[in-house]
């Protein structure tokens, strides 16, 4: 009976011991840059509750701290963090850092009225449009070009609130904006009664990728980037990113509610 009572107890012992070696815990850094990333937004955003899901799959829990970009990026830098998100590409960034895959991509796309849409397959297609922008804001290199060459209307706001303003009162017909942020406004800055008013058409302006980044002076650098790839490749196959993006439309991540 001795032995029998023995056998559990230590049975018990290795499981508790295997539970927490599957639920490792990360502190990662990063800032404000709702909704892809906040520390005032469910889940800490879209962008953040990607890759807290996508570390979850693999068994790892992630914890995080937020601070002013540049400071977030020189604190990781240092080892004080276990990697930070989210990031764009940069060549100076690479020579220190190891990227993820893309956690997201970034989209810059037309938004119009729900009532009068904006149709276009080639960027010369815009020509006929009133095309609404924000000032100091880069649109990639093509539609930059694209701008110049077919000649387009352009209209440009001090803010993206503004542009969007202008689109509801028809004093443009389409407004280049970030697929997330601009969703974000619109849940956010706009009365309910005119959030059905606005969509986008589906063709990409531009677009960039954003990633989870480790300094490759840690210790198991690389494995933990591979770990997160792991996961984002798990979210995919299981069709789970496709309802991140619509709680992103909804407006589901501006509430604080942290799990």
């Amino acid at each position: 009976m001795k032995k029998h009572y023995f056998f559990i107890i230590l049975l018990i012992l290795v499981l508790f011991q295997s539970i927490g070696y599957t639920q490792e815990k990360l502190v990662l850094s990063s800032g404000e840059w709702p909704p892809y990333t906040s520390e005032k937004l469910k889940h800490y955003g879209y962008g953040l509750h990607i890759v807290s899901e996508a570390f979850a799959t693999q068994g790892v829990q992630v914890e995080y701290k937020f601070f002013p970009w540049k400071r977030s990026y020189i604190l990781t830098q240092r080892g004080q963090f276990a990697g930070t998100a989210l990031w764009f590409i940069d060549n100076e960034r690479q020579k220190e850092f190891y990227f993820s895959e893309a956690v997201d991509k970034c989209k810059t796309v037309l938004f119009h009225r729900a009532d009068k849409p904006v149709e276009w397959s080639t960027l010369e297609d815009l020509k006929k449009y009133r095309i609404g922008k924000t000032l100091g804001y880069s649109y990639g290199d093509k539609f930059h070009n694209a701008e110049k060459k077919y000649g387009y209307k352009v209209d440009i706001s001090p803010t993206d609130i503004i542009g969007f303003k202008k689109l509801l009162k028809e004093r443009i017909d389409a407004f280049a904006c970030d697929f997330g942020v601009g969703y974000w406004i619109i849940s956010n800055d706009f009365p309910a009664y005119q959030k059905n008013l606005i969509t986008n058409n589906p063709n990409v302006v531009a677009e960039n990728t954003i990633h989870f980044i480790v300094p490759k002076n840690q210790k198991d650098a690389l494995n933990r980037v591979n770990v997160l790839n792991k996961g984002l490749a798990a979210l995919k196959a299981s069709g789970r990113l496709d309802k991140f993006e619509d709680n992103l439309i909804s407006g589901y991540y501006r509430k604080n509610n942290h799990p």
